[in-house]
């Protein structure tokens, strides 16, 4: 899987740069970072949802059509911060830091996802369902502070260690993957520590805590230079990359079997990571599906029934007089919660699954590297994914190979070496043209050609190389006219598209045809003393109708199987 380099090594003076570490909390230090986690996702549920009550202490005051409009400025306000305390306590686990600066929950994180989401909509126009809050299922795993430099201490034993500070935490955090390859000062000749002795940072330092799926925690540190005094600014920081001595323009044409073939011949292959354990995730899916848990549709059946159940309990104590209730709270039931074997299965899970993203992303890294190392010039074509995951063919190979994260990290490591990249449009036929002559020959259009010859010129093409060195010259073309290219003229983020409405859903067909009266409904009372069970009921009448001896069937599919096989099996008998 490696990437061999033939670079020479270089310092290069950064803009900014992100660190992603490891941490390795204490039990105590874990628990108090997951109090945080769920002080932030009551504080952003209860802010958004004052939003929809079109609460003035979180909205701004009504335009000339009568819009409201959410105020993120509100939201981050002390004042609003310490309302929310007052509500519930929890909330002052948080750091303040995390809600009200300019990288917290709302003047961030809010903000996005509101434009995002509600398409830029107006509180008072906005549909709350359409809107993401925080769950259980979905849970807040992350939060942005600032601390100083000196709450970093890389470790004098380990170049890899450090501990880390941070504010509401007991004690420092071991923390592994620091970066010793990045250098500070001028002309970059000074170790973190060096840095730190003579003052060369900045007086903060902005830090995101996350933690991921399997239950890991992760800290990303961002440097970034200050303000210019002069012709050179105030912090300056470099790190060292590979470049080659002679760089060369070069053109790239991204694909499913070669990630990046480029216009000299040179492939990079697509391992196909994810291919080769889709076996065994579609296992572990099948097993998350039959265990007690959110992914079970009998378990998440019965969780609507109780909490249906709940809320008319809770409506008819608000009316006491319609329903004979007495003043007394009623017993709410609680939810089911998922089995451990069905939480084991879920972590494994996601432990492959991370696996797999880690294999991926450190490949990438390796090949990007190399190709903007050796490059003067990179030529990419644009790629619209979004549209081309539409091909149910193509859906599963596209995503495994990972085209628009290929790109992402090629820009900007180009955009650290100071390398023009130029993406050319999408409808560019680059695979159709001859690299010779120039013809256009729309017979390759048809993907399963791979090798074609050119009827002008008589050229033998290979269908990838020659796309690429079309992207190349179609790249110098256009800077040699001074052409706006696609990156330039394609911000990276583009205004949000009105919400697309669904169609209505077509009415199912009846489970059984010749029976049109019969249904297949959730036993609650089989479930409480079995795994969870179905039945099949006459609707007309609301009877069991078939109950597999007393037992429940597993599944819906199997109920409808087996009561058809009995169908056909008593109009056998009755003939």
């Amino acid at each position: 899987m490696s990437v061999s380099f033939s670079l020479n090594a270089k310092k290069i003076r950064l803009e900014n740069y992100a660190m992603k570490m490891r941490l390795y909390p204490s039990p105590t230090q874990a628990e108090q970072m997951d109090k945080m986690f769920l002080a932030l996702r009551l504080a952003y549920n209860m802010t958004f949802h004052e939003v929809f009550q079109q609460n003035p202490a979180v909205c701004g005051d009504p335009d000339e059509d009568g819009n409201v409009w959410p105020s993120y400025k509100k939201m981050a306000n002390k004042t609003w911060r310490k309302a929310l305390i007052d509500q519930n306590p929890a909330i002052a686990e948080a750091p303040a830091a995390a809600i009200t600066t300019n990288n917290g929950l709302f003047l961030s994180n809010g903000q996005k996802a509101w434009k995002t989401g509600m398409h830029n909509l107006p509180a008072n126009k906005a549909d709350r369902k359409d809107f993401r809050f925080y769950s259980l299922s979905k849970p807040r795993r992350s939060f942005a502070v600032q601390i100083p430099p000196d709450c970093i201490i890389p470790s004098d034993t380990n170049q890899k260690v450090a501990r880390i500070k941070l504010p509401k935490i007991d004690g420092a955090i071991k923390a592994r993957g620091f970066n010793r390859k990045i250098w500070f000062g001028p002309d970059g000749k000074h170790t973190y520590e060096e840095a730190l002795a003579a003052h060369e940072l900045s007086n903060n330092l902005t830090v995101r805590v996350s933690k991921d799926t399997c239950g890991d925690y992760f800290i990303c540190i961002t440097f970034s230079q200050g303000k210019v005094k002069g012709d050179k600014p105030t912090w300056e920081f470099y790190q060292e990359v590979r470049v080659s001595p002679i760089p060369e323009p070069i053109g790239l044409d991204v694909g499913i079997k070669d990630i990046a073939i480029l216009n000299t011949g040179t492939k990079y292959e697509n391992k196909q990571f994810k291919r080769d354990r889709a076996a065994t995730l579609k296992k572990m899916s099948r097993q998350l599906s039959r265990r007690w848990g959110p992914a079970n549709s009998a378990f998440r059946d019965y969780n609507k029934n109780i909490r249906a159940e709940n809320r008319a309990l809770e409506k008819a104590q608000q009316d006491p007089g319609s329903s004979g209730v007495g003043p007394e709270a009623p017993v709410l039931k609680s939810v089911a919660q998922p089995s451990r074997r069905y939480l084991t299965i879920q972590k494994n899970r996601a432990k492959l699954e991370r696996k797999i993203a880690r294999r991926r992303d450190t490949y990438y890294h390796q090949v990007t590297a190399e190709v903007a190392g050796k490059s003067s010039l990179l030529a990419v074509e644009t790629l619209r994914v979004k549209n081309m995951l539409q091909n149910h063919r193509l859906a599963f190979a596209l995503s495994d190979a990972a085209m628009s994260d290929f790109i992402s990290k090629l820009k900007y490591k180009a955009r650290r070496i100071q390398v023009p990249l130029v993406a050319i449009g999408t409808f560019q036929p680059s695979s159709q043209t001859c690299s010779v002559c120039g013809s256009i020959n729309p017979a390759v259009k048809n993907l399963s050609i791979r090798v074609w010859t050119c009827p002008n010129c008589g050229t033998r093409h290979n269908r990838d190389i020659n796309a690429a060195k079309n992207i190349l010259a179609i790249a110098q073309n256009m800077l040699e006219k001074k052409v706006p290219f696609a990156d330039e003229a394609l911000p990276d983020e583009k205004p949000p598209a009105a919400p697309v409405k669904k169609a209505a859903r077509k009415p199912r067909d009846a489970v059984f045809p010749d029976h049109p009266d019969l249904v297949i409904r959730f036993s609650k009372e089989l479930t409480q003393l079995n795994d969870p069970r179905y039945v099949i009921v006459n609707k007309a009448t609301n009877q069991i109708v078939d109950n597999a001896q007393g037992a429940g069937y597993r599944s819906a599919a199997k109920a409808k199987n087996c009561y058809k096989a009995k169908l056909a099996w008593s109009s056998k008998t009755n003939k």
